[in-house]
This record gives structure tokens, sequence and C-alpha cells, in this order.
């Protein structure tokens, strides 16, 4: 009860904390409208097994979008000292998560070649997980690889929303 006395609290006082839910609610929606729809033209989906890939899809792009946006924090505002000479304080959270960050881009720019042989090779362990005949595999593999860019994506835009709008408030 105090949770949800907190959070009407806060979406009352400050109504920018309600979209990030809506994002993933309406992401999730469309991941599993697509599904049903793909399943709707194959008829051959394991519909449970394809919203789960689905769902751990978008919680791997969240988890990135946590990284990245983890925002630095001003700890000083005085208003006597100009703007330029603000310092910013490095938290170990902000340190590590800019560590991860320059890891990750830099990983990712050397081995950028890779990147769409590794997603289609996914995409058919995926197919061949929510497949339910053989014959379907290469369509559903396409599904796939969709799946797994749409939630990647969207699930890296709802973490760093959500780190920048909600969870830097309390850093």
């Amino acid at each position: 009860m105090k949770l949800l006395r907190w959070l009407e609290e806060k979406f009352a006082a400050n109504p920018k904390y309600i979209w990030p839910p809506i994002w993933v609610f309406f992401g999730l929606i469309i991941s599993l409208c697509c599904v049903i729809y793909c399943n709707y033209n194959f008829h051959y989906i394991n519909v449970g097994a394809a919203f789960l890939w689905s769902l751990a899809f978008f919680i791997s792009g969240s988890l990135l979008g946590f990284i990245f946006g983890v925002p630095n924090v001003i700890t000083q505002v005085n208003p006597q000292i100009e703007t330029s000479t603000l310092s910013k304080s490095n938290t170990n959270l902000t340190q590590v998560s800019d560590w991860l960050t320059k890891i990750v881009i830099g990983a990712g720019l050397v081995e950028l070649n890779k990147i769409p042989p590794f997603i289609w090779r996914v995409s058919k362990r995926m197919a061949m997980g929510i497949s339910l005949s053989v014959q379907y595999e290469p369509q559903i593999s396409s599904i796939c690889a969709a799946i797994l860019i749409f939630n990647v994506a969207f699930g890296f835009l709802c973490g760093y929303m959500l780190m920048r709008m909600v969870f830097s408030l309390f850093i």
C-alpha cells in the first residue's frame, strides 16, 4: 500500500514518471502482436516461446540502455560561481558506467562486421526453438531476426530513458 501511495504521489507531482512504464507496456504489446500476427500467417510458431525470447532481448537491451544512461551529477550549485567552473562528481556507478560504455563501444566498433552473422545465427537457433514445423524455419528465422533487432533496440531506448528520466533523480 505504501508503494502505491508513493507511486501515486510521484505521478501526480511529476507526470514524467508515467511515461517509461507506458513505453515498456506498448513495446511489449507491439512485440506480442507481431508474434501473434506471424503465428496467424504461418500457424507453426510457439507464441509463448517467441514472446519469452522477445522479453529476454528487451531486458538485454534495457540493461545496455541503463549502462549508457547513467548521468554525471553536479554536486555544487552556487549562484556566485560561474557555470563553466561547476565540478561534476563521479560516483562509483558513474565510473563503472563510463568504463563499460567505452568497452562496449570499442568492442562493438572493432567487431562491427561480425554483428550481422551473429544476429543471423541467433535467429536461426531461435527459429529452431519456436518453430513447430521444420518446413517453415527459413521464414521464421527472418521473423526471429526482426524480433531480436526490435526488442534490443526498443529495450535500449526504454532503459536509457528510464535511467535519464527517473533514476537520475535518485543518484
